[in-house]
């Protein structure tokens, strides 16, 4: 597991690996190729982003990611 705590970082995550952010609210996550499960403290949700999508953090508080295959991932800094 990894805390990301760069502006903007590129990274890889091997299958069922796990990322854990830390109040990510406002940051940008881009999946290069890819699919990863997303999901945010106090969010109902499951969140999928699949190669070419991206999805903003709006929770602040632990956000997880986990990829479901080998995944290549962008991670951009708030606006």
């Amino acid at each position: 597991m990894g805390t990301i705590d760069l502006l903007s970082a590129a990274t890889s995550l091997a299958a069922q690996s796990l990322l854990r952010l830390h109040d990510a609210r406002g940051r940008k996550l881009l999946v290069i190729d890819g699919m990863v499960w997303v999901t945010q403290d106090g969010d109902l949700r499951d969140i999928f982003i699949g190669a070419g999508e991206s999805f903003e953090f709006d929770r602040a508080g632990l956000t997880l990611v986990q990829a479901l295959e080998p995944t290549h991932l962008l991670m951009l800094a708030r606006d």
